[in-house]
């Protein structure tokens, strides 16, 4: 994940890897810095001078864990009142939304808000029912997409107003895989899930063809500016980039990298 001091940052995950290694661009170097407390599953993000991490219903109970690259150090946060199985940062603060559970669970009607400023949680509104996986900002609103518990060829699909503080509810004709670290990304017109592209304003949806053909599973997307980065693992040891321009609508294929990916490294940036 990118870090706030323009730097970058590899982070363990739940197979007992508490390492975490920072990369400084300017010197083409790597140093390890303070070992991840409480290693898990997770979906990092920046908010404000730290990097992030919460938890899932299948990690123990709610937590929020947070590290300073500028101190080298960790600090626990208030507990979260939900699980951030689904989460996002806009405006400062940090929204989760509940879910990897079965839906007629009352957890995965749950949301709340974490500022950063005090280290506080707020409830949000209820949610109608859904098993939260991936959430992103678009057009003003928070989307939250759920996993098809019902098998039923659709992903539910949620919307929140933070100006009404309301939601909204529909589905998008897809579905995508139960995994809290699938990547997603807005960029202009267009949500890109997993492998799914889903058009806005209607919620049509087309899975996205790269010129040339696309060989490997969709693992990490970036935004820079009107550009999205998708980087695919080809599942042969190597990964292959992908640039989609907003403004042209057209995709272009980057460098091939001599190394696999994995899942969780979901970064957006201005």
């Amino acid at each position: 994940v990118a870090w706030p001091d323009g730097t970058f940052g590899a982070m363990g995950t739940a197979n007992a890897q508490d390492a975490v290694w920072r990369y400084d661009p300017a010197s083409d170097s790597w140093s390890q810095r303070a070992a991840w407390p409480t290693p898990r599953y997770a979906r990092w993000l920046q908010l404000g001078d730290e990097v992030c991490a919460g938890s899932d219903s299948d990690s123990g109970p709610p937590l929020l864990e947070c590290y300073a690259p500028a101190s080298d150090s960790w600090s626990v946060k208030a507990t979260p009142p939900v699980y951030t199985s689904a989460s996002l940062v806009h405006e400062g603060r940090l929204y989760a939304f509940d879910g990897l559970r079965d839906k007629s669970d009352p957890g995965t009607k749950q949301a709340a808000v974490y500022d950063p400023s005090d280290d506080s949680w707020t409830a949000l509104p209820d949610k109608p029912p859904c098993n939260a996986v991936a959430a992103v900002e678009h057009r003003g609103q928070l989307e939250v997409f759920c996993y098809d518990d019902d098998f039923n060829g659709s992903t539910p699909r949620r919307a929140y107003d933070p100006q009404s503080d309301s939601w909204s509810e529909g589905s998008i004709d897809e579905t995508f895989g139960h995994d809290p670290a699938a990547p997603i990304a807005s960029v202009g017109d267009h949500i890109f899930v997993d492998d799914v592209e889903v058009v806005t304003p209607n919620y049509t949806v087309a899975n996205y063809t790269l010129e040339g053909g696309r060989d490997g599973i969709p693992k990490s997307m970036a935004v820079f500016g009107d550009t999205l980065v998708v980087l695919l693992d080809r599942g042969d040891g190597a990964s292959v980039v992908w640039l989609y321009d907003a403004t042209t609508d057209t995709w272009t294929e980057g460098e091939t990298i001599p190394f696999g990916t994995f899942s969780g490294a979901h970064v957006r940036m201005a």
